[in-house]
C-alpha cells in the first residue's frame, strides 16, 4: 500500500537522522527541527508515561503519599527530569520511533478517528484526566482534543463516554469547516505536508494523494474526496503539491467545478489509512462513522452547534503556520546571568542548571514551557514572580516572542 511505503520511507528517513548506527542514545535525539513536532511529542509523552508506570511498581515509590498537592507536584518534577536525561537501548528507540511514526501517520491523516480509538482504548469511558493526559502524544489539530476539554470543563462533567467524545469532536470539526473560507480549509493539511515531506523524502514537495482522501473523508468531507479524487485520476496524478490542493479546494467550492452528483459516499470507498502497530490503537478494519450529510466550507447554512469555538482559530493557525525554532536558551542568558541564576535557583548545581535549560530547549511553546517553570518553583519553593526566578521565567519567555507571533 502506498501509504504504508510512505511511512517506512519516512521511518527509514528518521533512523538515519536520529541514533544511527549508534549503540544507545538520549531523547534529545528526537530533538532536532527537522523531526517532525509529532514524533517528539509521542516520544516525549510516552517515555514519561513509562517511567509513570515504573515509578508506581516500585515498592519504594508505592510508599510515597502522592495525593498531597506537595508530594505530586515532587514526583511529577521528577519525572520530568528523568525524561529529558532518560538513555534509551538501541532496541528501545527504534521501537518508539516505529510507534510513533505509525501514530503520528494514522493521526494526521485521520485525526477524528485515531483520537478516539487511541484515548478509549481500553475503557468505554475516559475521566478529563485522562483525555488531557492522553493529548500530549499529540502536536497538531489540538484544537480538537482542547476544545473537547474545555467544552467538559464549561459543563463541570468529569468524564466522557466514546461515543460522546466522538459525537464532540465531530461538531467541533464541523464548526471548523463552516466557519472557515476553503483556502483555510486547505491550509489544515499543511501537517500532512510537513510530515511526508519530512526532509530527504519528496523534495518536490507533492505528497500522496491518498493521504489527503483519507484526511478529507474523516472530516466526512465526501463531495471534496471525490472531487479530489476524480481530477487526479484524470490528471494521472499520484502526487499533489500545496497549491495544487489550493486550487482544487477553491474551484470546487467557488462553483467553478462542482461535481455533477452530490451527496455522501460509503466509508468503505475511503483509502484505508497506514496500519497502526501500536498496541493502544484500535485496528484499522473499524470504519469512521459515516455523517448524514456532506459538509462545505463558510457560506452554506448548518445548525450552529453549541460549542465554545475560543481556541478554533488559534488551532487552525498553529495547523497553518510553521513555526520558527526557538533560540537555545543559553544564547539569551548573559554570563553574569547563568552566576546568579545556578546560586539562586538552582542551589549553585550547574549540571541540574543545564539540565534545566536542555529540558526548556525541548519544549516549543510558552504554555508548555511556562508549566515546566511552575513545576520548578513548586519543587524548590520558589516564588515565580519574584527576584532572579522572574528574571528567568521572562528570559524564557523572550525565547517564544518571535516563534509563537502569528501572522495577521
Amino acid at each position: 500500500m502506498a501509504l504504508e511505503h510512505e511511512t517506512e520511507a519516512i521511518l527509514r528517513i528518521l533512523v538515519e537522522k536520529t541514533i544511527g548506527e549508534q549503540s544507545s542514545c538520549r531523547l534529545d535525539a528526537v530533538s532536532a527541527p527537522d523531526v517532525p513536532q509529532g514524533i517528539r511529542s509521542f516520544f516525549r509523552a510516552e517515555t514519561r508515561r513509562r517511567l509513570e508506570e515504573d515509578m508506581q511498581k516500585s515498592s519504594w515509590f508505592a510508599g510515597i503519599q502522592t495525593s498531597t498537592a506537595g508530594s505530586a507536584r515532587l514526583a511529577q518534577a521528577l519525572i520530568l527530569s528523568l525524561t529529558d536525561a532518560y538513555q534509551f537501548s538501541r532496541r528501545e528507540f527504534l521501537d518508539t520511533l516505529d510507534l510513533a511514526v505509525h501514530f503520528v501517520a494514522n493521526y494526521l491523516c485521520r485525526p477524528q478517528w485515531t483520537l478516539v480509538n487511541f484515548l478509549f482504548d481500553r475503557s468505554p469511558r475516559s475521566s478529563v484526566a485522562s483525555l488531557s493526559q492522553g493529548l500530549t502524544y499529540v502536536a497538531d489539530y489540538r484544537y480538537l482534543g482542547e476544545l473537547a476539554v474545555r467544552s467538559l470543563q464549561h459543563r463541570s462533567q468529569h468524564e466522557i463516554s466514546r461515543e460522546e467524545f466522538q459525537v464532540l469532536i465531530g461538531r467541533i470539526d464541523e464548526e471548523v469547516v463552516r466557519l472557515h473560507s476553503a483556502r483555510e480549509l486547505a491550509a489544515l493539511t499543511r501537517p500532512l505536508f510537513a510530515f511526508f515531506q519530512t526532509p530527504g523524502n519528496h523534495p518536490d514537495g507533492a505528497i500522496p494523494i491518498e493521504a489527503l482522501l483519507v484526511f478529507f473523508d474523516d472530516k466526512r468531507l465526501h463531495i471534496l474526496k471525490n472531487y479530489l479524487r476524480g481530477m487526479c485520476q484524470l490528471r494521472s496524478r499520484t502526487h499533489v503539491t500545496f497549491d495544487e490542493l489550493t486550487r482544487l479546494v477553491e474551484d470546487l467550492y467557488s462553483g467553478k467545478s462542482l461535481p455533477t452528483e452530490a451527496g455522501p459516499s460509503s466509508a468503505d470507498d475511503a483509502p484505508s489509512p497506514v496500519p497502526a502497530s501500536a498496541p493502544t490503537e484500535a485496528t484499522a478494519e473499524e470504519p469512521p462513522p459515516a455523517p448524514a450529510h456532506e459538509r462545505a466550507p463558510s457560506g452554506v447554512a448548518h445548525p450552529k452547534a453549541n460549542i465554545a469555538l475560543s481556541l478554533t482559530f488559534a488551532g487552525l493557525q498553529e495547523s497553518a503556520t510553521p513555526r520558527t525554532v526557538p533560540p537555545e536558551l543559553s544564547t539569551l542568558i548573559q554570563p553574569e546571568q547563568r552566576d546568579r541564576f545556578i546560586a539562586h535557583l538552582f542551589n549553585g548545581d550547574a549540571s541540574l542548571y543545564a539540565r534545566t535549560l536542555d529540558a526548556l530547549d525541548a519544549l516549543t511553546t510558552w504554555r508548555d514551557a511556562e508549566a515546566h517553570i511552575e513545576e520548578l518553583c513548586h519543587a524548590s519553593n520558589l516564588d515565580p514572580r519574584a527576584g532572579e526566578m522572574a528574571e528567568f521565567a521572562d528570559t524564557v519567555r523572550r525565547r517564544y516572542a518571535v516563534s509563537e507571533r502569528t501572522p495577521k
